[in-house]
């Protein structure tokens, strides 16, 4: 402490007007002007040597007790004076600012966030009105557009027109803890048959880990999605931000550059994915109980109609007022789990008092769930007692398959089939 002493005041503190010194064998402190008349002390309670240096002023006689207390007064003294100079010094030190910088943390953690990967654009407001980030938290790897002139499986393609990739790439997201859930967004860009750079499934393949462990292993976007220029989405429930508050994403390449469209981080509850709902309209719609349903999305074939008649039987005929119809099928994306699936029907078209006319038997077709039949011969008429009439048909216990998956086929028997909304429910 002495030595220390005597460096701050031959440096940092040489214009002090008030000093302190230590002298040998001493455990008070004395306190010296910078101008005052040289003069040796020696407390009467000690009778050691002490150490002849720099001009010092009489102090008190004090008991050992007190002395003892001022000694910690002085060392505390001590710790703010040092405290001053170093923060004084890291102000005009260029190299230690520059330090700092590099491995600060982020200050402020976030509930929900959503990253468009690879834009610079600050903000976008997607189709729920949902507000996305241009490209932050990053480290390494470089950004490129996608070219496709049209992407499958997607109704919004603003989530998948950029992308960040690399060899090794990562993201560090200042999160709040709990659970969360999380959406990897993803879009083979260049691989596969008359793709830019030809190739196929293999051509791409990479490791997602979330906070050191592997979430997705050897991921192949072409055998995930089933082609190029196909939207693609991973999901997985119980994400948290580690122990320095940040949620670490890395992407490393085992062939190819690793790359990711979106990130998508939204509150949960623990082992429950939130639910999944969607309609075939277009634009949002709020139910009579303020539940939000997206628009039209994870759908492939087909063809979307508005309808201008709303069928009865039901609180939320708004929901009925869109259909998609024809041979098509939907793909939802989801974590381990086992799931309830609600499918929403109407017959808007055949019926006696319908432009189609006829009745019971005009409409028939089939649905299959990840490949096994979930209805079959299904007449909506027929089992709705009318047209214009809501059916609903839930399944309960629905398990995605290998790929993280809930796949409903809507095959055709006599005419087309038909839904207007469906919701997957966590169980």
């Amino acid at each position: 402490m002495r030595d220390c002493l005597k460096a701050f005041y031959k440096d940092a503190g040489q214009d002090r007007a008030l000093r302190i010194r230590l002298p040998k064998g001493q455990c008070a402190p004395i306190f010296q002007l910078a101008d005052a008349p040289q003069q040796t002390v020696i407390p009467p309670s000690e009778s050691q040597e002490v150490e002849q240096a720099e001009p010092t002023v009489l102090i008190p006689t004090v008991s050992r007790r007190r002395a003892y207390l001022l000694g910690a007064l002085g060392v505390a003294a001590t710790a703010v004076l040092f405290a001053a100079a170093y923060v004084k010094a890291q102000r005009h030190s260029p190299v230690q600012a520059t330090a700092a910088v590099a491995v600060a943390a982020p200050t402020s953690a976030e509930d929900t966030v959503r990253i468009l990967a690879g834009t610079s654009e600050p903000k976008y407001i997607d189709q729920l009105g949902r507000a996305w980030s241009g490209d932050r938290y990053y480290r390494g790897g470089h950004t490129e557009d996608v070219v496709a002139e049209s992407l499958g499986r997607v109704e919004d393609r603003n989530l998948w027109t950029h992308f960040r990739g690399g060899e090794s790439f990562e993201y560090n997201i200042p999160l709040r803890p709990g659970a969360h859930e999380l959406h990897l967004y993803f879009v083979e860009p260049i691989y596969g048959i008359d793709a830019v750079a030809g190739g196929g499934e293999t051509s791409r393949i990479f490791d997602v880990l979330v906070n050191g462990q592997a979430v997705l292993d050897h991921f192949d976007i072409l055998g995930d999605a089933g082609g190029p220029g196909i939207a693609d989405e991973k999901v997985f429930s119980d994400i948290e931000p580690g122990a320095d508050g940040l949620l670490h994403l890395r992407f490393v390449s085992h062939n190819s550059d690793a790359i990711v469209s979106a990130i998508e981080v939204l509150p949960a509850s623990p082992h429950r994915m939130n639910p999944l709902r969607i309609t075939a309209r277009s634009v949002p719609y709020s139910s009579s109980s303020g539940v939000l349903w997206a628009p039209d999305r994870y759908y492939s074939g087909g063809r979307p109609h508005t309808l201008a008649k709303a069928p009865s039987g039901s609180d939320d005929p708004g929901l009925y007022t869109a259909e998609r119809f024809g041979n098509f099928t939907y793909t939802f994306p989801v974590p381990k789990g086992s799931y309830t699936a609600v499918l929403h029907f109407s017959e808007p078209y055949h019926g006696p008092c319908n432009a189609g006319g006829g009745g019971t038997g005009s409409r028939v077709f089939d649905v299959y769930f990840n490949g096994t039949t979930l209805l079959k011969d299904l007449d909506i008429y027929k089992e709705a007692g009318g047209a214009n009439r809501a059916l609903l048909r839930q399944f309960r216990g629905l398990r995605p398959d290998a790929q993280g998956k809930l796949v409903f086929t809507f095959h055709p028997i006599r005419n087309y089939p038909c839904v207007n909304a469906i919701e997957i429910l966590p169980e």
